[in-house]
C-alpha cells in the first residue's frame, strides 16, 4: 500500500488543504504548532476512524481535539494505491461515531467501491488501530522512555549501607521527580505542556489576526471601488429621471389622443349591440324582479310536484319494520351497556399498560422485575462462600512468616526463606479475598431489582427480598384475576350490543358508541315520520294543482322572448344586465369624448413629437435602481466586515507580547527540566557505582573463607 495524496476539508487547524506524496521516503518538516502531528493523525483516522471514547480531556479524546476550529464539514479524503489500483477513502465526522460517514471510491472510475469496508486499515495491515499506532505508524507518543530503575538502585544502596548519606537518596530522587512532574508529565497536564498549548493557541490566534489584517486591507480597497460605483449609478439615475419627466409631459397629449380614438371605436360597438338587444326585448326590457318572479314560480312548482310524486312511505316503512316493537327502555339499556363497556375497556388498558395501583406497588418494591427463586439461591450460596479459602491462605502465610523469623534466628539463616513463603501466601490470600469481595453478576442483578444498586447483598436484604417476592406474587395473581374478570365482562357487553345492532340492521358502526348514536337518530326520525306521514297525504292533491299553475305562469313569461339557451331565465337575466350596462356605457363614453375634445384637442404634431422622443423605459429605470440597491447593500456589508476586522486587529500587539512572554517562560522551564533530569541521572549513576563497588569488595571478603 502506498499513499498518493490527501485532501483535508476541515480537520483541526487545517481547512481545504491538499498534500501530495512522492514515491519513497517523504519528509515533512516545519516549525512547531504548524500541523505536522495534525496531518499524521488525519491519515490514521482516515484508515481506522476515531476511537470510541467518552473521555472529556482533549489529549485523550481526539474527536474533540481535532474538531475544526473554523467550523464547516469535519473530514476529508485520502487517496492510496493498493495492488496497482487507486482508491479514495472519504470520511466525515460528527460529535459521536454514529454521525460519521464512510465512502470508498475507485479513483479510475469515480464510482463507489466495495473492495474494502469501513475498517479498511485493519483489512490492509491485518492489525487493529492500537497495533497500527505501535508498529507501522510510530508517533512521538509511542516512543519508549528509558527505565532508569531509580527505586531499586536506591533501595539496594540503603540495604548494603555503603555510606550514611545514601539513606537520603530516596528523598532526593523523590524531590527531583516531584519537581520534574511540575514541569513535565507524560499525560500532558504539566506546566511545559500547558505553556506549549497556550503558545500554539496564541500562534494560531496571531496567524488568524494577521490574516484578518490582510482581509481588512482588501475590504478597504473594495469600499473605495463600491463608493465610486455608487456615485456613478446615482448620477445615471438622476439623468434618467430628468428624461423620463420630459417624456411624460410630451406623451400626455398622445395618451389623450389615443384614448379619444379608443372611445370612439368602443362607442360604435356599444350602440350596435344595444340595437340588437332592443330588438329582442321589444317595447320594454323586463326588470330583474320580473325575471326572479318567473324563476321562483317554476322552481317552486317543480319542488312541490317532486315532493308530491315521491313515495315518502318507503323510508317510513323500513324504519317501522325495525323500530315498531321497540320502546325507549331498550335504547336506554343499550346506552348504559355502552358506557359500562367503555369503563371496563379503560380499566383493562390501565392494567395491561401497568398503570394500575397493584402494578405500581410491585414496581416500587422491585423496579426491574420480581427476582426468581433461583436468583435468590445463587446470591445465598455466593454470600456463604465469600472469602472462605482466602482467609485460610492468609492465616497459613502469617504462620510461615513467624516460624521463618524464629527458626532463622534460632537455628539457621537459610530458614529465613520461610518468611518469603509466608509473605507470598499472605499476599495471595489478601488478593483473593479482595477479588471475591466484589459484587457478583447475580448479586448485581438482584440489587438492581430491589432498587438498592451500589450496596452489598446481605442476609437481611435477602430475607426481605424473599418476603417481598411472596407479597408481590400475590398482588400479581390478584391483578391477573381482576384482568380476566374484566375481559370476560367486556366480551359479554360487546356480544350484547353487537347482537342488538345486528337485529336492527346496523352494519356501519365502527364502535359501540357509534352504534348507539345511530339507533337514537333513527328512532327519533321514525317517531317524527309517524306523525307527519298522515298530514302529507291529505294536502297532496291540492298542492299538485298549485304547482302546475306556478309552472305555467313562469313558462308564459319566458315565451314572450326569443331565447335559444336551455337555461332561458339565466340567459334573459344576463341580457338585461348587459342592456343596462351598455346604456350607461354609451352615456359615459359620449361625455368623456366631449371632455377630451374641449380640454385637450387632437393634434398630429404633438403625437409625432411625443412618439419620437427617446427616454429610458421603466425596465431600465428599475435596473438602475436595483443595481444601486445592490451596491448600497454590498457597501454596507463590506463596511461592517471592515469595522469588525479593524477591531479584531487591535488585539495583534497584545497577542504578540503575550506570545513572546510565553516563549521566554517555556525556554526557562525547559532549561530547568533539563537540569533536574541530568541531576537525577547523575545521582542514580553515582548510587549504582557505589553499590557495585561495595558488592565487589564484599564478594572478595567471602572468597577468603571458601
Amino acid at each position: 500500500m502506498r499513499l498518493k495524496k490527501c485532501y483535508i476539508e476541515n480537520f483541526g487547524m487545517f481547512s481545504r488543504r491538499s498534500f501530495d506524496f512522492d514515491d519513497g521516503l517523504n519528509c515533512i518538516y516545519s516549525r512547531n504548532s504548524t500541523g505536522k502531528t495534525t496531518l499524521s493523525v488525519f491519515i490514521s483516522v482516515m484508515l481506522f476512524g476515531f476511537p470510541d471514547t467518552r473521555k472529556q480531556s482533549l489529549d485523550e479524546n481526539e474527536r474533540k481535539k481535532y474538531a475544526p476550529w473554523q467550523g464547516g464539514t469535519y473530514g476529508g479524503s485520502l487517496t492510496l494505491e493498493v495492488g496497482g489500483r487507486l482508491y479514495t477513502v472519504e470520511r466525515t465526522f460528527g460529535a459521536k461515531s454514529a454521525d460519521d460517514t464512510y465512502t470508498l471510491r475507485d479513483t479510475q472510475t469515480g464510482g463507489v467501491s466495495e473492495d474494502y469496508g469501513e475498517n479498511i486499515g485493519e483489512e490492509l495491515f491485518g492489525i487493529d488501530r492500537d497495533g497500527f499506532l505501535r508498529t507501522v505508524f510510530l508517533s512521538e507518543k509511542s516512543l519508549p522512555v528509558k527505565n532508569e530503575n531509580k527505586t531499586i538502585s536506591a533501595k539496594l544502596g540503603n540495604l548494603v549501607g555503603v555510606d550514611a548519606d545514601m539513606g537520603g537518596f530516596d528523598e532526593a530522587i523523590s524531590l527531583l521527580d516531584e519537581r520534574r512532574k511540575f514541569y513535565y508529565k507524560k499525560s500532558g497536564s504539566c506546566e511545559i505542556g500547558n505553556l506549549k498549548a497556550r503558545i500554539s493557541e496564541k500562534t494560531l490566534q496571531l496567524d488568524r489576526l494577521t490574516e484578518t489584517r490582510s482581509r481588512a486591507a482588501e475590504s478597504e480597497r473594495l469600499l473605495g471601488e463600491l463608493s465610486e460605483k455608487k456615485r456613478e449609478l446615482e448620477e445615471k439615475k438622476r439623468d434618467a429621471g430628468k428624461k423620463r419627466l420630459e417624456k411624460a409631459r410630451m406623451e400626455e397629449a398622445l395618451v389623450h389622443a389615443r384614448r379619444y380614438s379608443e372611445l370612439k371605436k368602443k362607442l360604435a360597438e356599444d350602440k350596435k349591440r344595444l340595437g340588437e338587444l332592443e330588438t329582442i326585448f321589444g317595447d320594454e326590457a323586463p326588470s330583474p324582479s320580473m325575471i326572479e318572479e318567473a324563476r321562483f314560480s317554476i322552481i317552486e312548482g317543480e319542488r312541490i310536484k317532486r315532493e308530491c310524486t315521491e313515495n315518502i312511505g318507503n323510508g317510513y316503512n323500513s324504519l317501522d319494520e325495525r323500530y315498531g316493537g321497540i320502546d325507549e327502555s331498550v335504547i336506554n339499556g343499550a346506552q348504559t351497556a355502552a358506557s359500562d363497556l367503555q369503563r371496563t375497556e379503560e380499566e383493562i388498558e390501565r392494567i395491561e399498560s401497568g398503570s394500575d395501583h397493584l402494578s405500581t406497588r410491585i414496581r416500587e418494591i422491585f423496579p426491574l422485575g420480581i427476582p426468581s427463586d433461583e436468583e435468590i439461591k445463587r446470591c445465598l450460596a455466593s454470600n456463604k462462600k465469600r472469602a472462605g479459602g482466602a482467609k485460610m491462605s492468609a492465616f497459613v502465610g502469617v504462620i510461615f512468616f513467624v516460624a521463618g523469623c524464629i527458626l532463622g534466628l534460632a537455628v539457621e539463616t537459610v530458614l529465613f526463606s520461610l518468611c518469603a513463603i509466608g509473605a507470598v501466601l499472605f499476599i495471595t490470600g489478601t488478593c483473593v479475598r479482595f477479588k471475591t469481595s466484589r459484587v457478583t453478576e447475580a448479586e448485581s442483578a438482584l440489587l438492581g431489582k430491589v432498587g438498592a444498586s451500589g450496596t452489598r447483598v446481605t442476609r437481611e436484604l435477602l430475607a426481605e427480598a424473599e418476603k417481598n417476592v411472596a407479597i408481590c406474587r400475590e398482588m400479581a395473581a390478584s391483578r391477573d384475576k381482576r384482568l380476566s374478570s374484566l375481559i370476560k365482562h367486556r366480551d359479554e357487553l360487546r356480544d350484547l350490543l353487537y347482537d342488538l345492532f345486528a337485529s336492527l340492521g346496523i352494519t356501519n358502526a365502527e364502535t359501540p358508541k357509534d352504534g348507539i348514536r345511530i339507533i337514537k337518530d333513527e328512532y327519533s326520525r321514525y317517531y317524527a315520520m309517524t306523525i307527519t306521514a298522515k298530514q302529507e297525504k291529505e294536502g297532496q292533491r291540492q298542492r299538485l294543482r298549485n304547482a302546475e299553475a306556478l309552472i305555467k305562469k313562469g313558462q308564459d313569461f319566458i315565451s314572450r322572448y326569443s331565447l335559444s339557451s336551455d337555461r332561458p331565465l339565466d340567459e334573459l337575466s344576463s341580457l338585461v344586465s348587459e342592456y343596462d350596462r351598455l346604456k350607461m356605457s354609451v352615456s359615459s363614453t359620449l361625455d368623456e369624448c366631449s371632455d377630451i375634445e374641449v380640454r385637450y384637442g387632437v393634434s398630429e404634431a404633438v403625437i409625432e413629437k411625443a412618439s419620437t422622443l427617446n427616454a429610458p423605459t421603466d425596465a431600465q429605470i428599475e435596473d438602475l435602481e436595483n443595481s444601486l440597491s445592490l451596491v448600497i447593500r454590498e457597501y454596507s456589508v463590506v463596511k461592517s466586515d471592515y469595522d469588525r476586522q479593524m477591531r479584531e486587529c487591535e488585539a495583534i500587539e497584545g497577542v504578540t507580547a503575550e506570545l513572546e512572554s510565553l516563549k521566554a517562560t517555556l525556554e526557562e522551564y525547559t532549561a530547568n527540566l533539563s537540569t533536574i533530569q541530568l541531576t537525577a541521572s547523575l545521582l542514580t549513576e553515582a548510587c549504582e557505582n557505589m553499590t557495585s563497588r561495595y558488592i565487589g569488595k564484599t564478594r572478595e571478603g567471602f572468597l577468603k573463607y571458601e
